[in-house]
């Protein structure tokens, strides 16, 4: 799906979880009793940079996930220089 297109199906109450498979493969996406998942492979860090970078996602709600994968793919798409401002500059506003 192109960038975007998410937003888009958001604004029209399209979201689904084949929705969300399809625009993010690399994810299990998945209801467990009233929680949605997002899983994916790798390991989590606590500490640092990458700690931003969950392997691991839940909400109650389905859309609330989307915000969250979506946030993903743009933190894993930055370099490590970029991904370490995120992290100073959420440090800094006293996110952590």
């Amino acid at each position: 799906m192109e960038q975007g297109g998410l937003r888009d199906a958001a604004s029209l109450g399209e979201i689904t979880p084949q929705v969300l498979r399809a625009t993010f493969p690399d994810w299990r996406i998945f209801l467990s009793s009233t929680t949605w998942w997002a899983v994916r492979g790798g390991f989590q860090e606590f500490d640092g940079p990458r700690s931003l970078l969950h392997c691991t996602l839940t909400s109650a709600d389905l859309t609330v996930l989307a915000d969250k994968l979506c946030a993903q793919d743009y933190l894993g798409k930055l370099s490590d220089a970029e991904l370490e401002q995120a992290w100073r500059d959420m440090l800094a506003a006293g996110l952590r």
